[in-house]
């Protein structure tokens, strides 16, 4: 006994008879109301059939569906192009698809996850009839497909967690062997992964006084209790000891039974070494404190000493137990108590960070010394502050010598205004108090002028007036520094001048108290004149040289390069300072070499001065460029080379152009000599596989197609061509195998003009042979031409001809033109590597290159 299902008979054992229904349905009624949707259409797309259940899905009639509706428009906009480029080329060519999966458009209701599989009916003479699909409600499918992803999204990143951490991390089965092992188990303990899973590492990492510590854990662990050892030791690969602290935790399934022990150890070792550390530091304070060669001294906010050092006590003549019950003010000076305790209230407030004055002490034996204090305040991590830090250093030697320097400055400022050495003296405001005769010489300014200037910046010119004052102002500052400069200034007879200064402040006050300077000054305007007319000519010429258009080089007489521009280095791919390391032969292709150093000797012969020539250089990268070499002799008074200067302009361009010709015309003249053999070729299958009634017409158009797949890159204009149109083109004349016996497949893809020269050059090559010699001179034969868009170590193109039930494959007995076009040639256009493979059920070649060498940008 058998049942009908589609087109297939199933047969059913006859045992007993069929059970009979309770009530009659018609086939048609469980189409209708089957749970999935049941769909047929035309083989353009078009909608001649569909069941209730589909309708109810998209909330639209069955009417509108039957209007002239195809399936694809449907479809979301993905699915509809999903189904242009992958989903209908791939039911032609297989005649079925499954559980494709898409979304459908719903009317006034979110897009619905659905799985479609789709079956090819042919008519009597295999050609395409019908589609009949079937769709299935795929939205819980998708929604649990989305949780297997979030869930394993989540165990990714704990693994990533666990591998990336820097701590060993690993577990331990109940019966002590190793089961997981992260990375940062192998940098603490030096064991690999393999090494340690497998295993009882603790008889490798536990030193043998610490096996019962070890015991104890377990223990603890396998009981169902966390651990956490504070410190303790464990052992390296290499024999060496390393504190750890350890993190023990039992691993439970899902009935809460411990079926593992969980581990994170760490190193201590540099805590430990920063506690060591800090607490050296500490002592070294303590050191330093007490030896210190100035004063050191604590004091709290109430202005009371808290600690001070040795050197306090020799300064203050008080004991430290005396110190530590007195208050600072209590050792200042009573001429300086009331200032200082200004000072002081306004850095113990936090009105001034820094606390500083010199003053007088009162020792306690009565004698009175200058000191210098300096305090600054110790501040809480919340910003309170603690307590003050102070520095006193005696500087009662430094006041006695200042008062001396104060007594031989008055007898150097009398002397002053006899000198004949151009000398002024002036106020920190500018203002000139005195002059030397020497000064006024140099100047113009006479003696009686002075009250007329009154401002010693007056003198410069222009902005420099500002500059002058600055340089009056900045000198106080800096403590007493020395400062040389130069200035314009204007002297009395209107003329510009340059002037070289030096400026010193000198130890004395002037009237109302204000420090003063001493200046002198020298005329050097003809010199930096001199000098500014020789930096402008160099200047000129470094900025020719280093933005010329071409390549500019000074190369001496040994080869070296001396000195290059940037446009020498962008050709031959060097930086300067690799360059000038480097002679010229180091770059220069070997091929060239002698020509280049012939021309050298005929210059330092005296018989040429200059000489042009095209080279080659070896670029840094390996690649070779072109140049037009143009070199001079620059010589020495006595006649001898000291350098010469070369021009170096990249021809690179011009010369793949000339070997690009040479190349075209060698392919023109190879595919000539092919033409004939081509259209016998194609004329002999054309004759074998149709009936003579449309033998010429179906050679015309093979002969046509032949025509255009010549023509293909010239009508292209050498840009861009769609992979898809290349192959076509290609086997034009065997158009009426398409589908059948030549077959295409591969996404798209639009090609680069050299990929398009390069990959056609092959395939047209490639189907010459089939046509002559291979798959597609016989009757049975097929041709597979595929590419696709691969992700290898870096993105690649791949090109892939197999031919299959042809003739026997002989391998050729001599290497070609013909293998010279789809080897060496297709791999240089693309920077790729071919795969030929004789073989015995047909020829299979395959191109693979990277992909930014084969697409269009």
């Amino acid at each position: 006994m058998s049942e009908v299902c589609g087109q297939h008979k199933i047969s059913t054992p006859d045992a007993s008879p069929p059970l009979a229904a309770p009530f009659a349905e018609s086939a048609e009624d469980i189409l209708d109301s089957a749970p999935c949707g049941f769909i047929s259409t035309l083989p353009d797309g078009t909608i001649v059939q569909v069941n209730a259940t589909f309708l109810s899905w998209t909330g639209q009639s069955r009417a509108t569906l039957l209007a002239g509706r195809r399936f694809q428009d449907l479809l979301t906009v993905p699915g509809r192009m999903f189904y242009e480029t992958h989903f209908a080329p791939l039911l032609r060519m297989q005649g079925f698809v499954k559980e494709i999966a898409c979304q459908i458009e719903r009317v006034g209701r979110e897009p619905m996850q659905v799985l479609v599989n789709s079956s090819l009916k042919l008519d009597a003479g295999g050609q395409p009839l019908v589609i009949r699909t079937i769709v299935f409600d795929a939205t819980e499918r998708a929604k649990y497909e989305q949780e297997l992803r979030r869930a394993r999204d989540e165990a990714q990143q704990l693994a990533a967690i666990v591998t990336s951490s820097g701590d060993a991390i690993f577990s331990i089965g109940l019966d002590g062997i190793v089961r997981t092992w992260n990375p940062g188990a192998t940098r603490l303990f030096g064991y690999a992964e393999a090494e340690a899973v497998g295993r009882a590492i603790d008889e490798s990492i536990v030193p043998d006084d610490r096996q019962a510590e070890q015991a104890g854990i377990y223990e603890t662990v396998r009981s169902g209790q966390e651990l956490v050892v504070a410190e303790t030791l464990r052992r390296r690969k290499d024999g060496s000891l390393v504190p750890v602290e350890i993190n023990a935790a039992p691993i439970r399934d899902s009935n809460g039974r411990v079926t593992a022990l969980s581990f994170i150890q760490r190193d201590i070792g540099p805590r430990i070494a920063a506690d060591a550390a800090q607490s050296h530091s500490e002592q070294l304070h303590r050191i330093a404190f007490d030896l210190a060669p100035a004063g050191m001294v604590y004091f709290g906010l109430n202005a009371r000493f808290t600690r001070v050092n040795a050197r306090m006590c020799e300064i203050s003549g008080y004991t430290a137990d005396e110190l530590l019950e007195m208050k600072i003010s209590e050792l200042t000076h009573p001429d300086d108590r009331a200032r200082d305790s200004a000072l002081l209230d306004s850095f113990l407030c936090g009105a001034t960070p820094l606390y500083e004055n010199e003053k007088r002490y009162v020792r306690k034996d009565g004698g009175i010394l200058w000191v210098s204090a300096t305090a600054r305040m110790v501040t809480g991590d919340a910003g309170q502050q603690l307590h003050g830090i102070g520095v006193v250093r005696d500087i009662s030697g430094r006041k006695l010598a200042e008062e001396a320097r104060q007594r031989s400055d008055e007898q150097l400022r009398r002397s002053i205004a006899w000198s004949p050495i151009p000398i002024v003296i002036h106020g920190e405001d500018g203002t000139i108090l005195e002059v030397s005769e020497g000064w006024t010489r140099f100047s113009g300014y006479t003696i009686q002028d002075i009250p007329t200037i009154t401002d010693w910046a007056r003198l410069a010119y222009g902005e420099q007036q500002s500059t002058v004052k600055e340089l009056i102002a900045g000198l106080f500052r800096l403590d007493n520094t020395d400062h040389t400069g130069e200035f314009q200034v204007r002297a009395k007879d209107g003329s510009l001048r340059i002037w070289d200064f030096y400026t010193t402040p000198l130890g004395f006050v002037g009237p109302g108290g204000q420090r003063l300077l001493l200046s002198t000054a020298i005329d050097i305007t003809d010199r930096r004149l001199a000098e500014l007319r020789l930096i402008e000519s160099e200047s000129l010429f470094r900025a020719t040289f280093e933005n010329a258009a071409i390549g500019f080089a000074q190369v001496g007489p040994d080869g070296t390069w001396m000195r290059v521009n940037q446009r020498l280095c962008t050709i031959v791919g060097y930086r300067a300072e690799e360059l000038v390391t480097k002679r010229f032969q180091d770059i220069t292709h070997p091929d060239d070499v002698d020509a280049n150093l012939r021309n050298i000797r005929c210059m330092f012969d005296g018989r040429i001065d200059t000489f042009q020539m095209e080279k080659r250089y070896l670029r840094k990268d390996g690649s070779i460029v072109w140049v037009d070499l143009s070199v001079g002799a620059v010589r020495d008074g006595g006649g001898a080379i000291a350098y010469f200067v070369s021009t170096v302009a990249d021809i690179g361009a011009r010369k793949e152009a000339e070997a690009h010709n040479r190349l075209l015309m060698s392919e023109v003249n190879h595919r000539a000599k092919n033409l004939l053999g081509v259209v016998q070729a194609v004329a002999r299958q054309t004759a074998r596989s149709g009936d003579p009634a449309t033998f010429v017409t179906r050679l015309s158009d093979r002969i046509a197609g032949l025509t255009e797949s010549h023509d293909l890159l010239v009508r292209n204009q050498w840009r861009g061509v769609d992979m898809a149109d290349l192959a076509r083109g290609q086997l034009a004349h065997f158009q009426g195998l398409s589908g059948t016996r030549v077959l295409l497949a591969g996404p798209p893809a639009r090609l680069n003009p050299a990929a398009a020269q390069g990959i056609g050059m092959a395939l047209h090559e490639l189907a010459t042979n089939a046509g002559k010699y291979g798959a597609l001179s016989n009757s049975d034969g097929r041709v597979r031409i595929g590419w696709d868009i691969v992700d290898m170590p870096e993105p690649a193109f791949t090109v892939h001809w197999l031919e299959e039930d042809g003739p026997e494959v002989v391998p050729p007995g001599r290497s070609g033109f013909g293998q010279t076009v789809i080897v060496r040639m297709a791999e240089h256009a693309v920077d790729g590597a071919v795969e030929l493979d004789y073989r015995s059920t047909g020829l299979s070649w395959r191109l693979t290159a990277p992909l930014a060498r084969v697409l269009e940008t």
